[in-house]
């Protein structure tokens, strides 16, 4: 009997890892799979069905289909008259049931669904068009025992039958952790290059080259998701027939960042833009463009309900005039409730060479708590800005609306300062009073201290 002991102990441990472990995988998958699809559809956009769902003890099988809501697009898309093509996607998912897959190496997981598109005959003729007989999808969904999920995705690369598309690999790469609180994302796509026709005749050509966009985002409160995120281009080229008229933009780069107080009550964030160059027919129009944005101390539930407000109105669909008004009823709710908590946005950079000349300038504007809209232009009282800029006199000159005269006049007025080249001007608004360069300037608005 002793002798019996050890091959029956590997046989049940082969059992639970091997075919129960499976099983109740599988049980896991299927449960986590319907609540997946449910929060998928919180998108208000995108609808998942799931249509079929055929569950073994090794492995299961289940069919999606992927739609797109085009009401809640908005009038622009409902105008491409749509809604009686169907432009749906049907994938069919073959799931691995865990707790050992052996999907790219070994693992310890609930699942893993890999999901093909099962496509029309009028789908496919369009997609063979596009990538020949290669399946042109690849997307992958892993289930981890902690219920965090990886998504990734690939477009293989491909040309238009007429030559005048060419795109590069496109990947996609989604993990949504901390129970659904956080979701990091990375795209990336090699860029494409695109001849413009009309009606047969050659327009020009445009190149994008590699784009990446990468994010951080986590669930502050309810709809409300606050982190950072990044997108990049290396650089666009176009051109137009004949070339007469080419550009190119290098280095395009935006970066987000945004967070909440530790009690969950205030909002502040930054988002920053940046541009190498931007040239047109051998002139640099722009060049080391810096913009950059900030806020702070704005109330979060106000920001949560007009969240929440804008999507409850592209779900609501409807013609244009009825999506504006269901916003604009929502706005008037919301909007003086985030006033009243004051806050304040900041353009802390604009700067930039433009045709060779310098600008620089920045922008504070404050409103402070208390201050109500409801009472009309008294609420003035409660808004502050301040404005500095300054510009090259030569890059001035460069644009005819900008009066030789009239800039002599005003600096003659002390309203703008000229050193070594450079024009730049101070303006403060306070308590309802302008000034510029320390002098007081009135304003034609009834009711302020500056119109008297």
């Amino acid at each position: 009997m002793k002798k019996l002991w050890l091959p029956l102990t590997a046989i049940a441990i082969w059992v639970v890892f091997f075919v129960l472990g499976p099983w109740y995988a599988g049980n896991q998958l299927e449960s986590n799979f319907d609540k997946i699809v449910q929060r998928m559809n919180t998108n208000g956009v995108v609808k998942f069905e799931k249509t079929s769902y055929e569950k073994g003890i090794f492995s299961s099988t289940t069919n999606l289909k992927v739609s797109l809501d085009f009401n809640a697009l908005g009038p622009a898309a409902q105008k491409l008259n749509l809604h009686n093509e169907d432009l749906s996607l049907n994938l069919i998912g073959e799931i691995k049931h865990g707790p050992f897959l052996f999907h790219d190496g070994i693992s310890f997981a609930i699942g893993n669904i890999a999901f093909q598109p099962v496509l029309t005959k009028k789908q496919q003729q369009e997609v063979t068009k596009l990538f020949g007989k290669t399946n042109p999808f690849a997307l992958n969904m892993r289930l981890k025992w902690n219920k965090d999920i990886e998504l990734g995705g690939s477009v293989i690369p491909f040309k238009s039958p007429d030559g005048t598309v060419d795109s590069k690999t496109m990947t996609l790469g989604v993990s949504v952790t901390d129970n659904d609180k956080r979701m990091l994302t990375h795209f990336n796509w090699g860029g494409l290059t695109a001849n413009i026709k009309e009606k047969g005749v050659d327009k020009g050509s445009v190149e994008v080259g590699n784009v990446v966009l990468t994010s951080d985002q986590k669930q502050v409160i309810k709809d409300l998701w606050m982190g950072n995120g990044a997108f990049d281009i290396d650089e666009i080229k176009f051109s137009s027939k004949n070339k007469s008229t080419t550009g190119i933009f290098k280095k395009f780069h935006v970066l987000s960042i945004s967070n909440i107080d530790d009690k969950k009550e205030f909002i502040k964030g930054r988002v920053s833009i940046k541009l190498d160059k931007a040239t047109v027919n051998k002139v640099d129009y722009v060049e080391n463009l810096n913009y950059i944005v900030s806020f702070k101390h704005v109330d979060a539930i106000s920001l949560q309900k007009l969240t929440t407000a804008i999507r409850d109105a592209q779900k609501a669909g409807g013609s244009q005039q009825a999506m504006q008004m269901a916003m604009g009823m929502q706005l008037m709710g919301i909007l003086p409730e985030l006033v009243k908590k004051g806050f304040s946005i900041n353009i802390d950079a604009l700067d930039a060479k433009i045709l060779g000349g310098e600008l620089k300038s920045k922008l504070e504007i404050n409103i402070a708590k208390g201050t109500d809209v409801t009472k009309g232009m008294a609420a003035i009282a409660g808004i502050s800005a301040k404005l500095n800029i300054s510009v090259e006199r030569s890059l001035l000159s460069k644009f005819p609306m900008a009066n030789p005269q009239m800039v002599q006049g005003l600096i003659s007025q002390g309203l703008i300062v000229e050193k070594a080249g450079v024009l730049s001007s101070k303006a403060e608004f306070k308590g309802g009073q302008l000034t510029v360069n320390g002098k007081p300037i009135p304003l034609p608005i009834p009711g302020l201290p500056s119109s008297k």
